[in-house]
């Protein structure tokens, strides 16, 4: 099965084309060469192009759920309905509001927590060890002092807003 290709010049790229499933391609003369992609920090596809002088970087769900989905994706979130940011098949592809997104990633276990949480200052030990420490009625100042941590995170702790997976 072949697949088609839709120019991006409505995204004001005139010599790119994507495909259904995520491939982007280059018009070089009469040949059309596949773009390589890069995971950006967040995991998602992306690559850099050149298009009347300007350089873009963008990211390739995107680009398919507005070409595809035929939608303005302006101030809403692209769902992967599988979990796996690098399918960026139509079929895998929703335009969600944050809301929903966050939602979704929730019920497929898709959020980092605990330690694991990029910009964690504490450990899961630690964590438990301060959960304890509040149940059994020490102060928040307290144990910020004891175990040298920000009371914002013992606050945080203790109202269940962080740190409630331990």
């Amino acid at each position: 099965m072949e697949e088609s290709y839709i120019s991006l010049l409505s995204l004001g790229h005139s010599n790119f084309y994507i495909t259904k499933t995520g491939n982007l391609f280059k018009r070089k003369g009469r040949l059309l060469c596949k773009v390589k992609l890069f995971n950006d920090k967040d995991g998602y596809l992306v690559t850099a192009i050149q298009s009347n002088g300007a350089r873009t970087s963008i990211k390739i769900h995107r680009v398919v759920a507005m070409v595809f989905l035929n939608a303005s994706v302006n101030g809403k979130e692209i769902n992967h309905k599988d979990g796996n940011k690098e399918n960026n098949c139509v079929e895998n592809l929703e335009i969600v509001t944050h809301k929903e997104n966050m939602l979704h990633a929730k019920v497929k276990k898709l959020l980092s927590m605990g330690e694991g949480k990029r910009g964690a200052t504490i450990d899961n030990i630690e964590a438990i060890t301060i959960k304890t420490l509040i149940r059994s009625g020490w102060s928040t100042k307290k144990i910020s002092r004891e175990y040298n941590v920000p009371n914002y995170i013992v606050n945080s702790i203790k109202t269940g807003r962080t740190w409630a997976s331990v």
